[in-house]
């Protein structure tokens, strides 16, 4: 069972790079035309694509890019002129610092709002959270940064709202250098957390309703056991498992990051490269953040079927049943 699943997750990552592969070379545009002028000779042209390893026949430009990829060369930048695997040792670190405390608020904001909308949904506060979570939901996520950027950045002059640090404070000392790299984390972290928060905060609601609405629950009520314990510690813990399913999928988007808020706020991630590689046609770069995403979506999978039996017994009593 393993190894069938183990094979069709290859066979999918395998099938999303080449489709890849063949979109980028289909659609209009070519790294040469945004590396030359077109003043150049022919030939001059002609040497940059040979340079490129672009003269080649397009099957043999992709075996030769699949070999390679599978021994982990991802090839050299158009663009930047220096290796894939150089600038995502940069990049990768980049967005995991700013996806893993926007995934961790994103959490905490959604579990505590959702459980709260769940248990006062008949009242105004359960009303106003979910109509503040239909709203942010529904609203595109470069509006929501746009509106930080101009109220807290802007307007007040609270928070910074481009680059990583101030130039500079590089050279500063240990406690000055954290203290400017958070201060610019903020508004990326809100804005990203914000947009993915308001799904947890539905889903949370929606599952911790259907669990109040159990028989366990009701003989409870009937027994005496007081509301507050029914749905804070009864309800909620059954209402959470599913949420494990959340957090598997959301590992993909730990590496994968935001184009929208790391292009707005030049958060210099893999949202970032990938957008600005995209621009250029720099297919190298293309590729291997795709091959990235695409395995880490996978890997999500299979996190999250793994964690659902460990926190649900009764995941793990019908797995040994079949078996």
């Amino acid at each position: 069972m393993v190894l069938k699943r183990l094979f069709i997750a290859l066979l999918l990552i395998w099938a999303v790079v080449t489709f890849t592969f063949i979109l980028i070379h289909v659609v209009p545009g070519s790294p040469v035309d945004y590396l030359t002028d077109s003043r150049l000779s022919v030939q001059a042209i002609a040497q940059v694509k040979t340079t490129l390893g672009l003269d080649k026949p397009l099957q043999t430009q992709y075996f030769l890019w699949l070999k390679n990829m599978l021994t982990g060369n991802f090839g050299y930048s158009f663009s930047q002129h220096r290796s894939v695997a150089s600038i995502l040792k940069t990049t990768i670190p980049t967005t995991l610092l700013l996806t893993s405390f926007a995934f961790l608020l994103e959490l905490i904001l959604g579990i505590i709002f959702g459980v709260l909308s769940a248990v006062s949904y008949r009242r105004k506060l359960g009303h106003v959270i979910n109509v503040g979570a239909l709203v942010i939901f529904a609203t595109p996520e470069f509006w929501l940064g746009l509106m930080a950027i101009f109220l807290f950045s802007i307007k007040w002059h609270w928070f910074p709202a481009g680059q990583k640090i101030t130039p500079g404070f590089e050279y500063a000392g240990t406690f000055q250098y954290l203290g400017d790299l958070l201060h610019h984390l903020v508004l990326p972290v809100l804005v990203l957390a914000l947009s993915s928060a308001a799904y947890t905060t539905r889903f949370v609601r929606g599952n911790m309703l259907g669990v109040l609405q159990k028989d366990f629950i009701l003989q409870a009520k009937l027994l005496g056991i007081s509301g507050r314990r029914v749905s804070y510690k009864l309800a909620l813990k059954n209402a959470l498992l599913p949420v494990v399913t959340l957090i598997g999928l959301g590992f993909p988007f730990l590496l994968g990051g935001s184009v929208v808020v790391e292009y707005l706020f030049s958060w210099p991630g893999m949202g970032w490269l990938t957008f600005h590689a995209v621009l250029l046609r720099d297919y190298p770069v293309i590729l291997a953040t795709t091959t990235i995403t695409a395995v880490m979506v996978i890997l999500g999978n299979f996190l999250s079927d793994l964690l659902y039996p460990l926190v649900d017994p009764r995941i793990r009593q019908k797995s040994g049943e079949s078996e």
